[in-house]
């Protein structure tokens, strides 16, 4: 069944502003729309008009922006079987993101930047049950890069060593300060620090997201 409402927002696109544009052309122009907005963060940041700069995206799979919103971007299909979830808890974990505020894009098809391991990063392709092994590492390690970028610019304005900041649900803090900040107030000047080369995982025994029940992060668009 056609929903009523998509159709007619095509229908006033099409009247009002593209008259003489085909339908054809205008599905080629959605199209390139829906690329450009989910993996280009430049675009984002230009349509923000934010001269603090942001938002911040340490690697190709993780973007924070203005408003403390945590997007990771998925290489994997998810076809129920919660690749979705999954990915996000391995970066939120690495990130201590505050949960509420982490959801979920595709990714573009780029097999560059978002080729399966598991397939020598030959294609961009989900099956085989290689989401997770796959990505345990990339995707830990993109939450791992944006956390320190966040801590640096931190300890920067605050004038104290990033080894005594602690961050824990989407919010940076120094003890002995007495300062604290969200991760949106922060991408500004961490989105001009420069990406670690190398990042301290956490040990298994410190986890609070990974192995613990979690709301589903696509479940919500799909039932509504």
């Amino acid at each position: 069944m056609k929903n009523q409402n998509t159709s007619r927002e095509f229908s006033i696109v099409n009247a009002a502003l593209l008259p003489d544009m085909s339908r054809r052309d205008l599905i080629k122009g959605a199209g390139l729309t829906l690329a450009v907005l989910g993996g280009g963060s430049l675009l984002t940041a230009c349509a923000s008009g934010d001269a603090k700069g942001g938002p911040l995206t340490a690697t190709q799979y993780l973007r924070i922006d203005t408003d403390g919103t945590v997007t990771v971007i998925s290489p994997q299909t998810e076809l129920g079987q919660g690749a979705y979830t999954g990915l996000a808890t391995l970066a939120a974990e690495e990130l201590d993101a505050d949960w509420s505020k982490v959801k979920v894009e595709g990714a573009p098809a780029d097999v560059k930047l978002f080729g399966n391991p598991a397939f020598g990063g030959a294609l961009q392709g989900t099956g085989g049950s290689s989401t997770a092994p796959a990505f345990w590492e990339p995707m830990r390690k993109a939450g791992a890069t944006a956390r320190a970028m966040l801590v640096a610019a931190a300890a920067a304005d605050w004038g104290v060593p990033a080894a005594e900041i602690t961050v824990k649900n989407g919010v940076v803090s120094h003890a002995g300060k007495n300062k604290s900040a969200a991760f949106g107030e922060l991408v500004g000047a961490a989105s001009k620090q420069a990406a670690p080369k190398e990042v301290k995982l956490k040990d298994p025994k410190d986890f609070t997201l990974i192995g613990q029940p979690a709301k589903r992060v696509d479940a919500h668009a799909k039932s509504t």
